[in-house]
């Protein structure tokens, strides 16, 4: 007997990374920007890790702030009903956390933010930010494509530059 999850079709989204440089930009250098993936999930209940982390590399000449912030991860399509458009945004539940920081406590989920600092350095800074989706039960969310944003701004520290 199939369990009614299999009737699913996958679900395939990806989260784009957007990186602003702002303020004294000449010192700011972006150098890599790659999108996270969490590529096809069926929809079965459980926990589904990104296939692959979003990463931003830059340099900065002086102490910078970067600043994360994570769109929820929602529906594309607006799902008909009996002919009536249901006009609530479906989103999955999404936990994401930082790598490359010095910071402990890195985690966060859609419509949060965090912010690092960053002293001015020669070498490269990499940030590498992972995802997990959580779901629960099949019940919980239409089956077709997700799409979401993940924001990353890097401007000049209070003081610096």
């Amino acid at each position: 007997m199939k369990t009614r999850w299999q009737f699913l079709p996958t679900l395939m989204f990806f989260i784009v990374v957007i990186v602003s440089a702002t303020a004294w930009a000449e010192g700011i250098r972006i150098i890599e920007v790659t999108p996270l993936d969490f590529g096809y999930i069926t929809g079965a209940p459980g926990e589904y890790e990104a296939e692959k982390p979003a990463i931003v590399k830059f340099t900065a000449d002086f102490p910078v702030t970067v600043t994360i912030k994570a769109d929820p991860l929602e529906y594309a399509e607006k799902p008909k009903f009996g002919g009536l458009m249901n006009t609530e945004k479906d989103s999955l539940n999404v936990l994401y956390w930082v790598g490359g920081t010095e910071e402990r406590s890195t985690q966060f989920a859609g419509n949060q933010w965090r912010t690092f600092s960053f002293e001015p350095s020669n070498k490269v800074h990499q940030l590498e930010i992972y995802g997990v989706v959580r779901i629960s039960e099949i019940h919980g969310q239409p089956a077709g494509p997700y799409k979401g944003s993940i924001t990353v701004t890097i401007s000049a520290a209070q003081g610096g530059g």
